[in-house]
């Protein structure tokens, strides 16, 4: 039972999900897609904010043979998703991709199944 079991945290699960996007055999091609911003100093002491990616995207992105795009938000056990992510991840499901959450790896071995 869930319970019963060692509770991971976010970089534990996510770190778990990458090793198993990278020898699953339904996965073509995966990428971690880091988030956040930066702030640089520009010319005459100017600061400019840099964005990656875009707030609610999901840690880790994959293409599947066949073609389906897969996005993949990990979570510490007993986490749950922002509502930004949780849009993000309705947003590629109306669209026909895989939008998942997993707080466990064996939840992504397991939809991937």
């Amino acid at each position: 039972s869930k319970a019963s079991q060692k509770k991971l945290t976010e970089k534990a699960v996510q770190s778990a999900c990458m090793d198993i996007l990278e020898r699953h055999p339904r996965v073509a091609f995966w990428w971690r897609q880091n988030t956040g911003a930066v702030k640089l100093e520009g010319a005459g002491g100017k600061h400019r904010y840099v964005r990656f990616s875009f707030k609610g995207a999901s840690d880790l992105m994959a293409v599947l043979v066949g073609g389906k795009f897969l996005a993949v938000e990990c979570k510490a056990t007993g986490k749950e998703p922002s509502d930004d992510q949780r849009a993000f991840l309705r947003r590629c499901n109306e669209a026909h991709a895989y939008g998942i959450w997993v707080d466990d790896p064996q939840q992504l071995i397991e939809y991937l199944s």
